[in-house]
């Protein structure tokens, strides 16, 4: 994958057309009519998003061979689970990872976030 900044990664993954091409290209190879008619979305949006991808290194390209003699690429996940993260001050460090292959929220992917624990308990900023 590219050395792409942990905000130009997550401005994609916030993206929900974004996540519904990478979800449908996590298992098989697909062309762009493909992945627009399985993810219902038009032809010009399905290219846009995947240039973004390809260039991203999120996904990868192919070209797909016909007997007709008409190529076309095919795409394809690079990698089932994509993550960054950064630190905050030198102190904090915060994950966040999507996984192409949960099946858990059918209707959308899930970006996940990660925070240290004493986030999670609310223990910033306490004085005791």
């Amino acid at each position: 994958m590219h050395a792409e900044s942990p905000q130009r990664l997550l401005e994609i993954l916030a993206d929900p057309k974004s996540r519904a091409i990478i979800a449908s290209v996590a298992d098989e190879r697909k062309s762009v009519s493909e992945i627009a008619d399985d993810c219902d979305m038009p032809l010009s949006t399905s290219y846009r998003r995947m240039d973004t991808l390809v260039e991203s290194g999120i996904v990868e390209d192919a070209l797909r061979m016909k007997n007709a003699g008409r190529h076309e690429k095919e795409y394809v996940l690079r990698s089932k689970e994509i993550s960054t993260g950064f630190t905050v001050d030198d102190t904090l460090d915060i994950r966040f990872s999507f996984d192409a292959t949960e099946e858990e929220y059918e209707d959308e992917k899930v970006l996940r976030v990660s925070v240290p624990r004493y986030l999670e308990l609310g223990e910033v900023g306490r004085s005791d």
